[in-house]
């Protein structure tokens, strides 16, 4: 049995849609990523551009923990289509 399961959980962008174009990833650039109230975790992440069906002309950044599934993108033209199982929203203070 492993430490961790994944299991689905939404942010409230995705409650009426669950796709998104993917235009590109960083696998050069990966950075860790330490939530708060979890200091023994680390997750290793990677950026990538996106946009919701909706409204193409509005692009964000978003962060992808770096596992098996983002890797099988390397090879895939871009943009691209991706379902989204399970998302996050964070807060970031400065």
């Amino acid at each position: 049995m492993d430490a961790f399961e994944v299991t689905s959980w939404q942010a409230t962008e995705f409650s009426n849609q669950r796709l998104l174009y993917l235009y590109c990833v960083d696998f050069a650039y990966v950075f860790d990523l330490t939530i708060p109230s979890l200091p023994f975790l680390k997750l290793n992440c990677v950026f990538g551009h996106v946009s919701f069906p909706a409204s193409l002309s509005e692009r964000r950044m978003v962060v992808f923990p770096q596992s098996q599934h983002i890797d099988k993108l390397k090879d895939v033209p871009s943009p691209c289509v991706i379902e989204v199982i399970s998302s996050v929203n964070f807060k970031v203070n400065m």
